[in-house]
């Protein structure tokens, strides 16, 4: 015996035990990564709506919302009176771009208004579904399009078809995944005018 150590490399075996540890690894932090990143986008967006509605209803009153008309983009009268969110802003004067991409717009509905946005993934629309029902839940609103004063009226989702509405609020979870279905949708979430005059 010599007394030297024959040294041996990986097996290709052992190398790919180890490629397969580091990627199961990196594909762990790479989901829980992209799940906080999506529960981030979601409450920006919840914190958003509410912004825009009560901003909205302290801008706009009944009688205003009436001659305003029905089915109205009242969006870039918003954009100019500084109702959105600033990281919502995209220098556009007729468009706000959401948290996930997409557009963002809120129509007028004469005795209510809604605000509508775009390119919402099933995922995130399962979640605000959750989240805002919950928040119209502690507000008085029952989820049948009926509005108990600042409270939410109705939500609504349109992914390739008509638009579906979800009733009885909050919304469960089964429930709003059947509501929100598996492709990317628009989301409407319907509030009523406060103000008198």
């Amino acid at each position: 015996m010599t007394g030297k150590h024959k040294q041996r490399g990986f097996s290709l075996i052992e190398a790919a035990i180890v490629l397969a540890v580091v990627g199961l690894v990196l594909g762990g932090i790479w989901t829980a990564a992209a799940k906080f990143y999506e529960d981030y986008k979601v409450n920006n967006t919840v914190d958003g709506i509410l912004m825009i509605v009560r901003n909205t209803q302290n801008l706009i009153n009944f009688a205003t919302a009436e001659t305003i008309g029905n089915s109205q983009n009242i969006t870039p009268t918003l954009i100019k009176a500084r109702v959105f969110p600033k990281n919502w802003e995209n220098g556009n004067a007729l468009l706000i771009t959401n948290p996930f991409g997409g557009n963002t717009l809120v129509m007028n509905h004469a005795s209510n208004f809604a605000v509508r946005l775009y390119e919402i993934p099933p995922s995130a629309c399962v979640k605000l579904t959750i989240k805002i029902s919950s928040i119209g839940a502690m507000m008085g609103s029952r989820g049948d399009g009926l509005y108990a004063r600042s409270s939410l009226g109705f939500i609504s989702s349109s992914g390739s078809g008509s638009p579906l509405y979800i009733s009885n609020f909050p919304a469960s979870l089964t429930a709003a995944k059947a509501f929100c279905g598996n492709t990317k949708a628009s989301m409407e979430f319907g509030y009523n005018y406060t103000r008198t005059n």
